[in-house]
């Protein structure tokens, strides 16, 4: 009767065991993520979850390299911009689109400069240092905007009154305050500056006249639906003002907003903050891989532009950023040197970036 008694339990902890040791067979064993993948054709592009422009960017690129060539491209949504970037940096990942700023930000291990305290606060002090570029891509803008019924016109014309221009924790709050003081306005003392959870509801709030403007990607779903249903009035950031964005990021700039914004405000075209999106990678990726993936998007953007027009960045124009400030691929360099792409300066500025890399490891070991 004991034996009876304890044989079911016995064989339900065989069970389990069993079942415990084909998962980690089938995660660890079958599907190995070690040094040895990085030399596979299997590549895997971190992205954040379904539904967002970050995932349907990702469909699109991995579908046209698998279509194209021999490596195996899947999708690993993770829940936060933070988690592409760290395990991408460790190798859980091979390749992530990432805006400049905030990938220069967690590359560095930085916060920012004294005065503009938000930004990647989970990678002070922790530099990702694999990360390496293998193409410049399309922009994201940052800027401050109203509608007409408000009558601001200028960023100084903001004094007294209420914007959203604050989410917690992201560097993007330091733009915000960049533009502020970039024309004398305290944001502390002059204005009051609402927090919110995300840019889109700061918009929403303007649409519903709780904000009088509102800090946002300018052809984000939000600020479409204020161009529509009020019109819009976008704030300048001037030229001359270009040291105050820098103090955010020296990676941003001040650029002119293209056609596809100026066609949903009332006075374009008009001086912005752009940050581009790199196409960025563990430096683990084999070189073959890093070649191929970049030959195949700037050699077939007219099919990624048949998808969606934003592609159109994501072409030979923009590939090779000038003044980078972050390792490229080498992978990516060999085929930029055999269309005549990269120069001499190119070399020795890659040089200088992968000798202060190797610096900077170092000094974190």
């Amino acid at each position: 009767m004991e034996k009876k008694r304890y044989l079911p339990v016995t064989g339900l902890s065989a069970c389990l065991i069993f079942f415990v040791v084909s998962v980690f067979t089938i995660n660890f064993c079958t599907f190995p993520r070690n040094a040895d993948a990085a030399d596979s054709k299997k590549v895997i592009f971190m992205s954040l979850p379904q539904g967002g422009k970050i995932y349907a960017t990702n469909v699109t690129l991995t579908q046209l390299v698998n279509k194209y060539s021999d490596l195996e491209c899947s999708i690993s949504p993770v829940p936060s911009p933070i988690a592409e970037v760290a395990l991408t940096n460790k190798g859980e990942g091979d390749v992530v689109i990432y805006a400049y700023d905030g990938m220069y930000s967690a590359y560095k291990g930085w916060e920012g400069n004294p005065g503009f305290t938000e930004g990647f606060r989970a990678f002070k002090d922790k530099p990702n240092l694999n990360m390496r570029i293998l193409m410049g891509a399309d922009y994201n803008f940052w800027t401050m905007f109203t509608t007409p019924q408000t009558g601001i016109k200028t960023m100084p014309d903001l004094k007294g009154k209420k914007i959203s221009g604050h989410v917690r924790g992201w560097l993007i709050s330091n733009y915000a305050r960049a533009m502020l003081m970039a024309y004398g306005l305290d944001p502390d003392k002059d204005l009051k500056v609402m927090t919110f959870a995300r840019t889109s509801i700061g918009s929403k709030a303007l649409l519903d006249g709780l904000v009088d403007a509102a800090l946002d990607v300018p052809n984000g779903p939000a600020p479409m639906e204020v161009s529509v249903k009020k019109g819009m009035w976008m704030l300048p950031i001037e030229p001359s003002k270009i040291d105050w964005v820098k103090k955010v990021s020296p990676v941003a700039n001040i650029v002119e907003s293209p056609s596809y914004i100026n066609a949903m405000i009332e006075n374009g075209p008009v001086p912005i903050i752009g940050v581009k999106n790199n196409l960025m990678a563990n430096k683990k990726l084999s070189d073959y891989a890093a070649y191929t993936i970049v030959k195949i998007i700037l050699e077939h953007n007219d099919e990624l532009v048949r998808a969606d027009k934003r592609f159109k960045e994501f072409s030979s124009k923009g590939a090779v950023i000038s003044d980078f400030m972050i390792p490229y691929h080498p992978g990516a360099i060999q085929y930029y040197k055999e269309k005549g792409m990269w120069s001499a300066a190119l070399d020795s500025q890659q040089a200088r970036m992968l000798a202060e890399n190797e610096k900077m490891v170092k000094s974190t070991k």
